[in-house]
């Protein structure tokens, strides 16, 4: 049913004063010229009522919005225009979807900016005289939702998905999206869609009124969406359905409850006020209440202004940078077409048609659910049967929950749960594609299950370790295939989170890896090769960062007082925090097997051998009561802090100053050496490119995707001179006694790293990542990678 009734069937020209003075668009041109290259193929079809112009966007793989998109698009619609045997149009997408919208990569080249930019193509779309229908499959996304916005109706496919998910790369709808999609779908549902981005299916679209009709899913479904979106025209040809000019109409709600709503808004996004990444969000806001009250011209050019000064923000070059860098990190050599290592990474899917996986922990269990989730058979192993079934009870109830939540149905499950096998014997993996081992973190124990794997595991078959830490080529050397060997570290719970270190041992195939990467891209994870040393990438950057906490706290700062600044940063938790949702004991049980657990001298093992290991004990460097937040909550343990500040007195001064260090200093304190470590393990060529290292810490670790990485931070927003700077000062200012130095390898963390002094030297502080990346391979000592 229409949400609103036509003023029109016919469609004339709308007043020019009430709206942006037209431009490039307004160019009239021949009606029997050709169109300007593939770009959109222009046909002409014949329905019963009418003949109709398809425009089909064709730019794949997503129809990205290009320069030649645009311009093609453009003539396109002036073209039917101009025909007097067209009586409407129909814009569709060809391939898999409509559009993905804009082309990110014309932002850096300034390609986005050169005519007919986007608003003037969706402005055109809609002053067109002839009725516009936008028939949606697939994604219609950013400014390819923006395109559909500016044609008078549209039909979507069941199964399409609509969103304007600009708000995630820091800018927002820039082709009039917050003008038309308020008088569309109302002010609370505009914000809604676009301060989260999230995508809406057809029925919600329709139901909020910015999809006209569906088309149900079944046969021959691009036939019918065509035959909807043809009707549409038909209908606003004979006057019996509504077609609109969505910046014609007016949002429904009163100026008083646009005032509320927006900043209700405001309110929910950014409740500190601190405005850290928000801002992207908040203009969203601004845009929409110029819309719900001023007219469309007014309100594209607030738009416009917000977007231009938006696109220069640090959080937008953030966001952005994280856009690139993701789709980089498996752009390496081992993938490359015409390689081996190509060729087998083409076949991803046969990858996970068979796949065990060793211990039913946590891990493991995570593992196992990432792998049933992409149609892999799973077999699951374990040493004693009691530990087996409780890791696969815990492995059904995820899926249970899954069902109460109405994500999953209950014959789904039951599929799914059909597809793992369990064995308390490695000998079962004989017939496995990939094995994955995810036991506890000893050595001894990891060799004895790939010697066992070596024997069992038939030719070819990848053999994955998910250690945090140990040296991969021990691993590897316990078999007579090293080659087949690599990391696989996933990060807990598994199941969730998306990033995985993919760690190339010394013997390492070049296939290996690629199958690897291919293998974690079905997994719909983001994997990043890195090379193999103690911790690898992001828990040998995170020694750092924990270390520098760990003096602080001997210096006489609470847990608290040092996770707060941190949190403040943009961290979702502090180091004391994520320890108790790690488990403190893991590193525990690391410095007993390395020899370096001292009770006396590290507060850290005392706390451990109160039991007080973190949540999982209702206890760590916090207490947690199960009815405070299931559990989860970190409560401030004044006794724990009591007995902390005793220990501090038996030991002898940490450091000259008497200064305790301001919430600033705290949060530079735990980034700098971390970020010091960073360019470490690039000069090393253990992380390939700083991107890689960003990536890790954003997926794996929390770091706030709008501060862009810790890389992308030290260079583009904290500057790497200031950054030496301040670290030769911290160094000399807080330099702890000889105890405490050795202890936390204070020297080396407080010593910039030379290829760190001399980019900070040699590169100008508004440097590119290209020209970085550049100075850095021409001066690190070699690769791993």
């Amino acid at each position: 049913p229409e949400r609103r009734p036509a003023r029109r069937a016919s469609l004339p020209r709308a007043k020019e004063d009430a709206r942006v003075p037209r431009q490039e668009h307004r160019t009239r041109i021949d009606p029997t010229a050709a169109m300007a290259g593939p770009a959109v193929r222009y046909t002409l079809r014949r329905f019963p009522a009418a003949q109709v112009a398809i425009l089909e966007l064709c730019n794949p793989p997503v129809n990205a919005l290009s320069k030649e998109i645009r311009e093609a698009l453009l003539q396109g619609v002036q073209r039917a225009d101009a025909d007097p045997d067209v009586r409407g149009v129909i814009v569709k997408g060809a391939g898999a979807g409509f559009s993905g919208g804009a082309d990110i990569s014309e932002f850096a080249s300034g390609r986005a900016l050169e005519a007919p930019v986007l608003p003037d193509v969706c402005d055109a779309l809609e002053d067109c005289s002839k009725p516009v229908v936008a028939a949606i499959h697939g994604n219609a996304m950013g400014g390819g939702l923006e395109v559909a916005m500016g044609c008078h109706a549209r039909v979507a496919a069941e199964g399409a998905t609509l969103s304007l998910p600009e708000v995630k790369l820091g800018i927002l709808p820039g082709a009039g999206g917050t003008q038309r999609l308020p008088r569309l779908v109302g002010v609370k549902h505009a914000i809604s869609v676009m301060t989260s981005g999230r995508p809406l299916g057809p029925a919600e679209a329709h139901d909020m009124g910015l999809v006209d009709e569906v088309v149900p899913a079944g046969g021959e479904l691009e036939e019918r969406l065509l035959e909807a979106a043809a009707s549409r025209i038909e209908g606003a040809l004979d006057g019996s359905l509504a077609l609109r000019r969505s910046s014609e109409l007016t949002c429904p709600e009163s100026e008083n409850t646009v005032t509320n709503t927006v900043a209700e808004a405001k309110r929910i996004l950014n409740p500190t006020g601190n405005m850290g990444g928000k801002e992207s969000a908040l203009a969203i806001c601004d845009a929409v209440a110029a819309a719900a009250t001023q007219p469309y011209a007014e309100g594209l050019r607030v738009e416009q202004r917000l977007i231009r000064e938006l696109a220069v923000s640090p959080t937008s070059l953030a966001l952005r940078h994280l856009f690139f860098a993701e789709r980089g990190v498996l752009k390496i050599p081992e993938l490359a077409p015409g390689t081996p290592g190509g060729a087998a990474a083409a076949d991803g899917a046969t990858l996970t048609r068979n796949v065990g996986v060793i211990g039913a922990g946590t891990m493991g269990g995570g593992i196992v659910i990432s792998f049933l989730n992409v149609g892999a058979n799973v077999t699951l192993v374990e040493a004693k049967d009691e530990a087996l079934q409780r890791g696969v009870a815990s492995i059904a109830k995820i899926y249970d929950r899954d069902v109460a939540r109405g994500r999953m149905t209950a014959e789904k499950k039951a599929e799914v749960l059909g597809r793992l096998n369990t064995s308390l014997s490695i000998a079962d993996l004989s017939d496995c594609d990939a094995v994955v081992e995810a036991v506890f973190e000893n050595m001894e124990v990891k060799q004895s299950i790939f010697a066992s794997l070596d024997k069992a595991c038939k030719p070819g078959a990848l053999l994955c370790t998910n250690t945090s830490t140990l040296d991969i080529d021990a691993i590897a050397n316990a078999t007579s295939r090293p080659g087949d060997v690599i990391g696989m570290h996933f990060f807990s719970p598994a199941n969730i989170m998306k990033l995985v270190e993919i760690v190339k041992g010394a013997n390492t195939s070049s296939e290996t890896t690629a199958r690897v990467a291919a293998m974690t891209k079905r997994l719909r994870k983001v994997g990043v090769v890195v090379g193999n040393c103690d911790g690898f990438v992001g828990n040998r950057m995170l020694a750092s960062y924990t270390d520098e906490a760990g003096i602080m706290l001997e210096e006489g700062l609470d847990p608290p007082a040092i996770d707060g600044p941190v949190r403040d940063f943009g961290m979702p938790m502090g180091p004391f925090q994520m320890g108790d949702l790690a488990g403190n004991d893991i590193t525990w049980r690391v410095r007993k097997g390395k020899g370096t657990y001292n009770p006396e001298k590290n507060f850290a093992d005392a706390l451990c051998d109160m039991g007080r290991y973190g949540q999982k004990t209702q206890a760590g460097w916090y207490k947690y009561d199960p009815k405070v937040g299931r559990g989860r909550m970190p409560l401030p343990d004044d006794d724990l802090y009591a007995q902390l500040a005793d220990f501090r007195s038996r030991q002898p001064k940490v450091n000259r100053t008497s200064a305790a260090a301001t919430a600033d200093e705290v949060a530079e304190r735990c980034f700098f050496p971390l970020v010091n470590e960073g360019f470490r393990l690039l000069e090393e060529g253990i992380a390939r490119t700083p991107a890689d290292i960003d990536v890790i810490y954003v997926y794996g670790y929390g770091w706030p995707a709008w501060r862009g990485g810790p890389m992308h931070w030290a260079v583009h927003q904290e500057g790497l001179r200031s950054l030496v700077q301040k670290m030769d000062a911290y160094r000399s200012k807080y330099e702890p006694n000889a105890d405490v130095a050795e202890r936390y390898s204070y020297d080396y963390r407080w010593t910039p790293c030379s290829l760190l002094r001399a980019a900070a030297a040699a590169l100008p502080e508004a440097t590119d990542d290209a020209d970085l990346n550049a100075f850095m391979r021409a001066y690190r000592k070699g690769s791993k990678l």
